[in-house]
């Protein structure tokens, strides 16, 4: 036990540590006009297996002047890049356009689970073995993180939103001129030393560039609409409501679970100090020695047990007030992202720097901590060879006898051969 807890001791003293140190999608102007989008026209429609095609062939002629297949092969490899990030794009839009399609149900499907946490109770402690229990604790915070990490990424994406809706109108006004200049290439005929392979494949890949802006219009408009649907059906807001419940809800049965171990530990430690100080007082006197050593065992498990949850408790505020402050900065940074450093935004800085923590008393703490974990360590390595030393019960036995006087008469060594049995396997324990 005491090898057990002064592991766990080193852990959250390490990370009381190194954690006491951390710290609406507005709608902007009116889309470009299709007409605006597709001025430059569809001359041509391409499919990646045409370029694949063309490339082949130009590949596979054994009289082209080298620079010219060079050069050809380039385009070409151009060309079926920009269809293959255009059928992604297409594929995107697709997502964004099921989406909009979905919304209603999404947020009914939210909606329900709201109410079934609203009215949702911790779950009952189970009943289990002390190390049970603690594997179970540990799937929690693991849960509990997730959880976390999910509500920051729906946070973020909320304040992100009226930035990237303002990111996309200006993609699309800069669309029409990145067609309109292929457009003029595409009339333009081609110089006339320039060989037909050569200017075949430079034609292939402003088709291909055509296809993927149009392809890229497409998706942009195709998110918008999404934006514009989720915003209606306030299905983003809903989002964030129901993973503050589901943080809320695993909070406290980690909560819950976490002060139920530390209360089975310190029992289990105080009933092994009790019954470590009888059979002290029991044992054969030749062998209280050692039994005292097992009580001293007892005791430092039962005070580490205490360490452990002083520290895990301090551990669990340190870590919400760094999840608290970790927000504030990240709702920071978007307002400033969206509206920029207006006075408004300012004196909220202003106002939330005033009460930031006291940096001087996470750094004193810190000190205080490399402390404890410096001696935790230490103590660590002693039992750990004190353990290693009763991994053969009968060798440790027998070296437990040998220090005994030789004077013992041999019925009475059996008998102290059994309690000295006894007393390694329960030092084994401790």
């Amino acid at each position: 036990m005491a090898f057990r807890l002064s592991r766990r001791f080193l852990g959250v003293a390490l990370l009381a540590g190194l954690f006491g140190v951390a710290s609406s999608g507005a709608s902007f102007g009116a889309e470009p006009s299709k007409s605006s989008l597709n001025r430059a026209g569809r001359t041509e429609r391409l499919t990646l297996e045409q370029v694949k095609s063309r490339r082949a062939k130009v590949e596979s002629q054994k009289d082209l002047a080298e620079d010219v297949k060079k050069a050809a092969l380039a385009l070409y490899d151009q060309a079926i890049q920009h269809l293959e990030q255009a059928r992604e794009l297409a594929a995107e839009a697709r997502r964004f356009q099921r989406d909009v399609a979905t919304v209603e149900q999404r947020v009914a499907a939210i909606r329900e689970r709201i109410e079934q946490l609203q009215g949702a109770k911790p779950a009952a402690l189970p009943s289990s073995a002390l190390s049970d229990l603690e594997r179970e604790l540990t799937q929690r915070e693991l849960r509990l993180n997730e959880i976390k990490t999910a509500l920051a990424k729906t946070e973020a994406e909320i304040a992100g939103r009226a930035a990237r809706r303002k990111e996309i109108r200006d993609l699309l006004e800069s669309l029409p001129s990145r067609l309109d200049e292929i457009a003029k290439n595409l009339q333009s005929p081609p110089p006339a030393d320039e060989s037909p392979v050569l200017s075949e494949a430079r034609r292939t890949e402003w088709l291909a560039r055509q296809e993927l802006i149009q392809q890229e219009a497409e998706a942009l408009k195709a998110e918008l609409a999404k934006y514009d649907a989720e915003e209606a059906a306030d299905w983003s807001r809903l989002k964030r409501d129901l993973s503050t419940l589901e943080l809320a809800l695993a909070q406290k049965e980690h909560d819950r679970l976490a002060e139920f171990v530390r209360k089975r530990r310190a029992e289990q430690t105080q009933e092994a100090v009790q019954a470590a100080r009888h059979e002290a007082q029991a044992t054969h006197p030749l062998l209280k020695p050692f039994a005292d050593e097992n009580r001293k065992l007892a005791e430092a498990a039962h005070q580490t047990a205490q360490r452990v949850a002083s520290v895990e408790a301090e551990l669990t505020q340190v870590q919400k007030t760094r999840d608290t402050l970790r927000k504030q900065f990240e709702q920071a940074r978007a307002k400033v992202q969206s509206v920029g450093l207006t006075g408004t935004i300012g004196m909220m800085l202003r106002k939330q720097r005033a009460a930031l923590p006291d940096l001087a008393k996470y750094r004193r703490r810190v000190r205080e901590r490399r402390q404890a974990i410096e001696e935790a360590q230490y103590a660590l390595f002693e039992y750990d060879d004190q353990r290693a030393a009763l991994a053969d019960t009968d060798s440790a036995v027998r070296s437990l006898l040998l220090q005994l006087p030789s004077a013992v008469r041999a019925d009475l060594r059996e008998e102290l051969e059994a309690a000295a049995r006894e007393l390694v396997e329960r030092k084994r324990k401790y």
